[in-house]
């Protein structure tokens, strides 16, 4: 029988799908012959795109990433449904039935659990429905960036309690890597390296995580280019004319600004990872945009808005 490996968010909006899906990859290229399961499926509501929005994201990443098919998820409305009925058994039957149907292929299974939301208030209970019904041990996730450590280290106390034995250790989500002041590239490096400053912050959370009596799995820096839409994207989602490509395959778009003033006030938008949104005739913020990035300010791009491309001498 393979280790069901439960990931369980300590609050709201931790990144519990980034970590399961790295969970997934890490064991995966440790050589752990590793399957993957989402009980329940938490579809996020936005307007419609070419994306589709009835399925759910996690099983999607998992099957194109890494070529995993997974069981269908139970539909929210049909769980909240069977909760309000009292039918906890019924849950716990369909876990198991999902689980069993692709224990037998794998050595671990990454399952990852329900995140608390206005619309689904009671997944902390579905959470601990599904670890007794498969008797999986549980990997708590929280994030570092938002909580202060004393009341870190409270809410793994208080999930400790409720999964008591289960629970296999804690990992830390967003943990501040490095000041905000340093250029976005050396921030990228140091991140990458492990700073002396970032070395001292991961001491501090996990040595708190260890008083909780909780074992540190690991923690994870906060990068924020990871979540920042590269350039190339955004020209292909606007469907965008290319003026001049540069290398927007790195850069990332990490703030918008208007740049409809004049120069002297447009250059005040000018810093790193700043898309400049732009008139194309404006050439006089064309040109004080080109003249900031050869003094070394990493402008994300500008997006030019009109049906006139600028004069060829610009």
């Amino acid at each position: 029988m393979p280790h069901p490996l439960l990931t369980v968010p300590v609050g709201r909006n931790v990144g519990l799908t980034s970590i399961s899906l790295g969970l997934l990859r890490f064991l995966d290229r440790n050589g752990v012959h590793v399957g993957f399961y989402k009980p329940v499926a938490q579809l996020r509501p936005g307007p419609r795109t070419n994306l589709d929005l009835g399925t759910e994201r996690s099983c999607a990443l998992v099957r194109e990433t890494i070529g995993l098919d997974s069981p269908t998820p139970i539909a929210s409305e049909e769980l909240e449904q069977w909760l309000a009925e009292r039918s906890s058994n019924e849950v716990g039957q369909r876990v198991v039935a999902d689980y069993h149907s692709i224990s037998s292929k794998y050595d671990a299974i990454v399952i990852e659990g329900m995140v608390p939301t206005e619309r689904h208030p009671w997944a902390n209970r579905v959470n601990q429905i599904i670890a007794d019904a498969i008797d999986a041990e549980v990997i708590l996730v929280t994030d570092a960036k938002t909580r202060s450590l004393h009341t870190l280290t409270d809410d793994l106390r208080i999930a400790v309690s409720a999964y008591g034995s289960r629970v296999k250790g804690c990992i830390l989500n967003r943990v501040a890597a490095t000041s905000a002041s340093i250029l976005p590239s050396l921030a990228a490096t140091m991140a990458r390296a492990g700073s002396a400053d970032q070395h001292h912050r991961f001491v501090e959370h996990l040595t708190a995580i260890k008083q909780a009596g909780v074992r540190p799995l690991g923690a994870v820096p906060v990068m924020q280019d990871f979540s920042a839409m590269r350039v190339s994207d955004l020209a292909a989602q606007l469907g965008a004319s290319v003026v001049a490509r540069g290398n927007w395959e790195q850069r990332r778009v990490r703030s918008v600004r208007v740049g409809a003033m004049r120069i002297e006030h447009a250059q005040r938008a000018f810093s790193h990872g700043v898309l400049i949104v732009v008139p194309s005739d404006r050439s006089d913020i064309l040109i004080g945009a080109a003249l900031a990035t050869l003094n070394g300010i990493e402008l994300a791009g500008l997006l030019l808005s009109g049906t006139e491309a600028p004069d060829e001498s610009v």
